[in-house]
């Protein structure tokens, strides 16, 4: 895959988190991808992500930049960044970056106002637009799988911590893990029991959840493993691996 490819398959993610953050908590809110400003110099600026809401009849906008690099941000970078939004004035700058920032770069951000992030600050978009991003990512127990059932780990108290139950990956896919998928919550919960000792809770996943899964998949480097058949005592577990593609392809019934 090019570095373009990367820097687009990294903006369609987190275009995706955001605009179902903003989905869920303000229908008025208006958000879209590669956005053309006219600035104070006329000249014309495009941004990833653009994000604008109303608020005590104010009208606020943020402007994101995606950097999916193999080396931290450069100064230079954030630099040509704030120009940008300098010029078109009155916009929050947000710059996020899947492999960190050199120190030159923070110092600049810091005196220009610039909020820095990375991938691991995902979760703290919350504190940007007031919402928890665990209504959109974090499966409860009234959701019903669509198609697929998981395990997760749990806190003491049986709400999930975000963090799902894998298996290693001894497939000849250069996969880090595998997640299991199952089309029963039954044959789910014998898993769970069998394999993981009944340290996990099922909980099923919608289609937006689904969606997701598979867009962290891509951005993770996990693949998952179908399981159809409850594992008994002297019969393997009938199961396939499925790559995220194909996750997406036979399964996703939406837009992306």
């Amino acid at each position: 895959m090019s570095s373009y490819q990367k820097g687009k398959e990294f903006e369609e993610f987190i275009h995706y988190v955001y605009s179902n953050l903003i989905k869920l908590n303000d229908s008025k809110a208006r958000i879209s991808k590669r956005t053309t400003l006219v600035g104070r110099s006329n000249s014309t600026s495009e941004f990833d992500i653009y994000y604008e809401f109303q608020h005590l009849n104010i009208l606020h906008k943020v402007a994101i930049e995606c950097k999916n690099h193999v080396n931290p941000v450069s100064v230079k970078e954030v630099r040509d960044f704030v120009y940008k939004v300098n010029d078109v004035g009155n916009v929050v700058g947000v710059m996020i970056s899947k492999a960190g920032y050199q120190e030159g770069a923070k110092n600049v951000a810091h005196h220009d106002h610039i909020k820095l992030m990375t991938i691991n600050d995902l979760p703290s978009f919350s504190q940007i637009v007031g919402m928890k991003i665990s209504k959109l990512f974090l499966p409860d127990h009234d959701v019903i799988g669509a198609p697929f059932w998981i395990i997760m780990e749990k806190f003491e108290d049986f709400e999930v911590n975000g963090n799902y139950m894998t298996f290693p990956n001894n497939s000849e896919y250069n996969y880090k893990f595998l997640i299991p998928l199952f089309f029963s919550k039954v044959v789910a919960e014998k898993f769970n029991e069998v394999s993981f000792e009944g340290s996990g809770v099922v909980r099923g996943v919608n289609q937006m959840q689904l969606y997701a899964l598979y867009n962290f998949s891509k951005l993770h480097n996990f693949g998952f493993i179908e399981l159809l058949l409850e594992p008994e005592e002297n019969r393997q577990a009938l199961s396939f691996i499925l790559h995220p593609e194909e996750l997406k392809r036979k399964y996703y019934l939406g837009e992306d």
